[in-house]
């Protein structure tokens, strides 16, 4: 979490940082911050993922996931349909 010294409030993963700016992504984007502009930076003790967010999957859905996350490999994307 980063509070900018404008008041704005960022959580996200630090990607990438030098000496004048620190990369966040957050759950819908990616900002850039000068280091001029950061005032506080303090890890967060709440994960980003939604809470109660396993309570919607079935058992199989959740071993799906774990197992899916837990691979070092990537998904390949759906393909697209010729008529869409």
């Amino acid at each position: 979490m980063i509070a900018t010294d404008q008041g704005r409030i960022i959580t996200g993963i630090v990607t990438s940082e030098d000496e004048n700016s620190a990369t966040l992504l957050t759950a819908n984007e990616s900002v850039v911050l000068p280091t001029a502009e950061i005032d506080v930076r303090k890890q967060s003790s709440v994960s980003m993922m939604p809470e109660r967010q396993l309570e919607k999957l079935t058992l199989e859905e959740i071993r799906d996931l774990f197992g899916y996350r837990a691979s070092p490999k990537q998904v390949d994307l759906p393909q697209q349909h010729a008529s869409q």
